[in-house]
């Protein structure tokens, strides 16, 4: 349910949405109109719960990118360039003398 209820960064929609046609409702989605005020306020509690996470999820997000950038250099290889190959990780047969 998490995950077809997600807004995809792609699509900008839901898949919910998309194989639906209407966002799918949750225990915390916003009523209307209530007249339980204690509801309204676990609601309006648990929005703003979820709206923090997310806020938070993108803070550490971006962190995250910064200490992964720092690693990251560009190569500008040209054509031609001669450049080394360690054959550790590629399935070459032995070759037999």
């Amino acid at each position: 349910m998490a995950i077809n209820n997600s807004v995809n960064i792609s699509t900008g929609f839901s898949p919910f949405k998309l194989m639906y046609g209407i966002e799918v409702r949750t225990p915390i989605t916003p009523i209307i109109e209530s007249d339980a005020p204690a509801a309204d306020e676990f609601i309006k509690q648990m929005t703003n719960a979820i709206d923090s996470a997310r806020a938070n999820i993108l803070k550490a997000q971006a962190s995250q990118k910064t200490q992964a950038d720092k690693h990251c250099r560009d190569h500008n290889f040209q054509v031609g360039d001669k450049v080394g190959l360690s054959t550790k990780n590629l399935n070459i047969p032995a070759t037999h003398s």
